[in-house]
């Protein structure tokens, strides 16, 4: 098949691709929060729960400095606004717990009232009766004939009350001045960018408008959506800003090396070409599109616009030259995506998005010089401008005069600065050094948190239990809730225990009571009420339970159930040791899971380098000579040890962001050798990768603006990489073959 075909071939493949992903693109869901594309869990199943964190879809609103109408107003157009949401009646909620639990009056009693009862503590229960009876406050929980002693509800009543009142909108937080708190569940993901985004316009659009009214009310915002809202309205700026940023350097770049108009309209239509592949690519192979990949594939302009520079250089110095630069150039596009390969092989797929994005925009930009510019070969329009010739020329010949010792003296140099680097060097695993919420949203964060919170000093801890017998594991719940209360560390918990008892448990309840009926305390006490014996044999289930009490619950497609344990604790490792675990119960951290993910990912990276630098060697020594091989193993070494040491240097920290950065700069280092070694034209490769170094300096430094530490940390270690490994290179043109 000659060029023509194998072109035309190529171009109707990307039509259909184009094509593919248009029809794809309308079904494509949008993500911009790193955190949900963390490295999927070896345990599957906490990668599902993950997915369906209960903390992931909370919403909490405090409505601050205005007056109770402002507020019944504020909610009742939020109600009326949020498709997807759904917002806590506490009056409805709290009148259908009474309904549940009034049907199934003393089947649910407190473990101290069941201590009682055992411990034939009759007198004590009789008084307490008496007591509740007596007072003007009305009986609101228990049904009267069917629990005489009002056990049920002394053990509502019991629980603690954070919140002044409640009404058919939220839970009036404070009297003077008036404060309310809104609580909302989502029904998707809080990852979800575009619920996300909708959720978050319509609060700040009803702030807003009451504000007009009143300048000092205020909204305080707590839950994942708008961390999730946030990253995407700042992923959305940066892809824009960045891309233009990128565009524009080239532009400029062209015009001043080349002063033609021609130059220029080939780099952009070659560019044109690669964007739309990749773009179109991740569309029709990824259901879910992370818009941070998107942000890092900006970074394509740069290295697409490098393949037309030598390729524009190569055609300006005639068919043959060019003919002569393509395998060197194929050479160096197939190391590139063997670098994009390894980084699409991680569990982690903002990565595998932004390598598939990166490595067919690769393929499409050489498709696109390797047919398109050979028809140009030979185009004095092609030609750079002669001061630009002229600087590289002299730059080239600088190299060739250093004298050998000195060169000696720079590889021992290089070899030093690997050593030390490699000790000194050292990572960050933890997932929140990824991302960052502005000041202003983590304030409202906390704020939001303590309030309500009877110990807010203590630790939030997740405990994840599974299994099939949702009896069994209530009972296992109500074991671990008697641990807790002996524990002076553990300040507060939640668990569907707390809310739904065990049959086994309402059973003795129950029990306990016809005991009690039977003895003449209880006897005594029926005659003086008037009433006979209760007899009751209903229990309550998890169908008598609210939405809302259901949310510590979760049943998986297989049929087991997955339950939740909040726990308010200050927690050591000798503190954990002391709750004895179950097996079916164990500590639930997404963070921790995640770190412990990243640190598994980063050895991975260390091994695919080492391979990387290995296969080079050995194509070196194929391709090249063994001098070659030895010298450019040592310069890639050291361009990557500095690289990663000046970010550290730089930010403090390294993330696995600039692990995966150090191989695209290797993949970028190895190009720059393979040019600098070949026997090509020393001008012209000088040129051609003294451009290409500009450009994707262009492409990476804008990334090191960003406000994501992740992105702005991966920009920074490319940015030194290229710097070192592009001012370095000639050294190779030493050792290549003669021209």
């Amino acid at each position: 098949m000659n060029d023509n075909k194998l072109a035309t071939v190529l171009v109707l493949c990307w039509a259909i691709l184009l094509a593919f992903a248009a029809l794809q693109f309308p079904n494509t869901q949008w993500q911009s929060s790193i955190l949900s594309f963390l490295p999927s869990q070896e345990d599957q199943l906490e990668h599902q729960i993950l997915q369906k964190n209960p903390t992931h879809q909370h919403i909490r609103l405090v409505l601050r400095n205005g007056t109770v109408e402002e507020y019944k107003s504020f909610a009742q157009e939020l109600r009326d606004t949020t498709n997807g949401v759904d917002w806590l009646n506490p009056e409805r909620e709290f009148a259908d717990l009474q309904d549940t639990y009034r049907a199934y009056s003393g089947a649910f009693i407190s473990d101290a009232q069941s201590k009682q009862l055992n411990g034939r503590e009759f007198d004590v229960l009789i008084e307490n009766a008496w007591r509740l009876l007596s007072a003007p406050t009305p009986i609101v929980v228990s049904n009267f004939t069917q629990d005489p002693l009002l056990l049920t509800e002394t053990a509502v009543r019991a629980r603690s009350n954070p919140y002044a009142g409640y009404n058919v909108y939220g839970f009036e937080i404070a009297d003077l001045p008036p404060e309310w708190m809104l609580l909302g569940i989502i029904a998707a993901d809080g990852l979800d960018r575009t619920l996300a985004q909708n959720i978050s316009t319509a609060v700040q659009r009803l702030e807003e408008k009451t504000q007009t009214q009143n300048e000092n009310f205020q909204v305080l915002r707590s839950g994942v959506v708008f961390h999730t809202a946030e990253a995407a309205t700042q992923a959305e700026k940066e892809i824009n800003l960045f891309g233009a940023l990128s565009l524009l350097g080239v532009i400029t770049l062209m015009w001043v090396c080349f002063g033609r108009l021609k130059p220029l309209a080939v780099s952009l239509g070659v560019l044109f070409f690669a964007l739309t592949s990749g773009f179109a690519a991740v569309i029709a192979v990824f259901t879910e599109v992370h818009l941070i990949a998107l942000v890092f594939s900006t970074t394509l302009i740069g290295i697409a616009v490098d393949y037309t520079i030598h390729g524009i250089l190569a055609a300006g110095f005639g068919k043959g030259a060019f003919q002569r630069m393509l395998p060197h150039l194929r050479l160096g596009m197939l190391t590139t995506l063997l670098g994009y390969l390894a980084i699409s092989l991680l569990p982690f797929a903002l990565f595998q998005q932004v390598a598939v994005f990166i490595a067919v925009g690769l393929v499409a930009a050489y498709a696109a010089v390797h047919f398109g510019l050979v028809k140009f070969a030979g185009h004095d329009s092609f030609e750079p401008r002669n001061h630009v010739r002229m600087l590289a020329n002299n730059y080239v010949r600088q190299w060739a005069k250093i004298p050998s010792k000195a060169i000696y003296i720079v590889l021992a140099f290089m070899a030093l600065v690997v050593v030390l680097g490699i000790t000194q060097i050292q990572f960050n695993d933890d997932v929140r050094k990824l991302t960052r919420s502005s000041s202003g949203l983590l304030q409202q964060e906390l704020e939001v948190q303590k309030i309500g919170a009877a110990h807010s000093e203590a630790g939030q801890k997740w405990l994840l239990q599974e299994g099939d017998d949702l009896e069994a594991m209530l009972q296992e719940q109500e074991t671990l809730r008697g641990t807790l209360r002996t524990l002076e560390y553990v300040y507060d918990w939640q668990m569907l225990a707390d809310q739904l008892p065990s049959k086994e448990r309402q059973q003795a309840a129950l029990h306990l009571q016809g005991e009690f009926w039977e003895s003449e305390s209880g006897q005594h006490y029926l005659n003086q009420l008037g009433l006979l014996k209760p007899e009751t044999s209903y229990l309550m289930g998890l169908e008598d339970l609210t939405e809302w009490q259901q949310q510590l619950l979760s049943e998986q497609e297989d049929g087991t159930y997955v339950s939740f344990i909040q726990l308010h604790a200050d927690l050591g490792d000798a503190e954990l040791a002391d709750l004895n675990l179950p097996n079916s119960i164990r500590w639930f951290n997404p963070l921790d899971d995640a770190e412990n993910a990243l640190s598994h990912l980063r050895h991975q990276l260390y091994l695919w380098i080492v391979i990387a630098l290995f296969v080079t060697f050995l194509m070196l020594m194929w391709k090249r000579s063994l001098s070659v091989a030895f010298t450019g193993i040592l310069y890639l070494a050291f361009v990557l040890v500095a690289a990663l040491s000046l970010s550290q240097w730089f930010n403090l920290y390294l993330t696995v962001f600039h692990l995966v950065a150090a191989i695209l700069v290797l993949s970028l280092a190895i190009d720059y050798l393979i040019f600098f070694s070949a026997p090509l034209e020393p001008s012209y490769v000088q040129l051609a990768v003294a451009m290409s170094a500009i450009t994707s300096l262009l492409a990476f430094g804008v990334l090191t603006m960003s406000t994501t530490p992740a992105i702005a940390g991966f920009g920074i270690t490319v940015l030194f990489g290229i710097l070192l490994g592009s001012l370095l290179a000639p050294l190779f043109t030493r050792m290549r073959p003669k021209f």
